[in-house]
């Protein structure tokens, strides 16, 4: 490790399965990982048990600011997580810093140097870290992310596949104290920072050459799986179309198994920056 930097996981009433720490060991990160909870985690106690200073906790009245769009009386949801990290990071002395979830299996690098899909584990997250956190420092970009394994359905046909960058961003976060976002939606209220982020003209960007892969949703306790179940997939993808009508529709992902999903029509979402070849002398 080369940059100052630290990894935050957001994580709630999972003390005892929090599979992103081994994965991040596993595959050599060897810089500091920080647990973020909330004051009415009811496994508060046994996360601090467990980890003790890795741990660290904000208290979610604090950030009753955050829109989550709907009347529902709790708040079960990791939103307040997202905003309140820029807080626990800025406490701590990091500037720079990396949020990712609890549930992560493995990282890995799913198309080689050539643009050809060629599976492989990442053996050197320090290495991958340093890179992305190089790139982001002397870039313009709000946030950094990782592809997930659904961004490359399709294959070769897939428009990832032809740039190499996706403007959606969830999931997995390079970020700034300096460089903040505003994340809002009980659910989806990751998709919704990058959208919110980019519609003021402040890039963010997923690499799409590595990825991280997750649990199957809704098979964990803890975490948002009561919600997910409860609610479904159409209401956490209609909390996007909420926050951004003009642009955003419920659809389907898939090929032969579709599900439905959000759908982003970024032309209509951001700021498209014409190429200085077309300006007029």
């Amino acid at each position: 490790m080369k940059n100052n930097y630290a990894v935050f996981i957001l994580t709630n009433r999972r003390a005892n399965s929090i599979i992103t720490i081994n994965t991040l060991r596993r595959c050599n990160y060897t810089g500091k990982i920080f647990l973020v909870i909330d004051d009415e985690d009811p496994q508060a106690d046994e996360y601090f048990r467990i980890y003790g200073e890795q741990v660290v906790q904000f208290c979610k009245r604090d950030y009753d600011w955050v829109d989550t769009f709907d009347n529902i009386p709790n708040r079960n949801t990791v939103v307040f997580a997202r905003n309140a990290v820029y807080d626990l990071a800025e406490k701590l002395g990091y500037e720079y810093f990396i949020v990712l979830e609890d549930d992560y299996k493995t990282f890995e690098f799913r198309i080689d140097a050539n643009g050809m899909y060629k599976y492989s584990m990442v053996e050197n997250l320090d290495e991958l870290f340093d890179l992305l956190l190089d790139y982001y420092i002397n870039s313009s970009l709000y946030c950094l992310g990782l592809a997930q394994g659904g961004d490359y359905i399709g294959g070769r046909k897939n428009n990832i596949h032809r740039s190499l960058r996706r403007r959606k961003v969830m999931n997995f976060f390079v970020l700034s104290t300096k460089r903040r976002m505003y994340f809002n939606g009980r659910m989806n209220d990751d998709l919704n920072g990058s959208i919110e982020t980019q519609k003021e003209g402040k890039p963010c960007i997923t690499f799409a050459h590595a990825l991280i892969t997750q649990q199957t949703t809704q098979q964990r306790k803890g975490g948002l799986s009561d919600m997910y179940k409860k609610y479904g997939t159409y209401v956490k993808s209609f909390y996007t179309i909420i926050a951004n009508p003009s642009c955003c529709k419920i659809s389907y992902l898939g090929e032969n198994h579709m599900r439905i999903h959000h759908s982003v029509k970024w032309e209509n979402a951001v700021p498209m920056i014409i190429s200085p070849d077309y300006k007029k002398e």
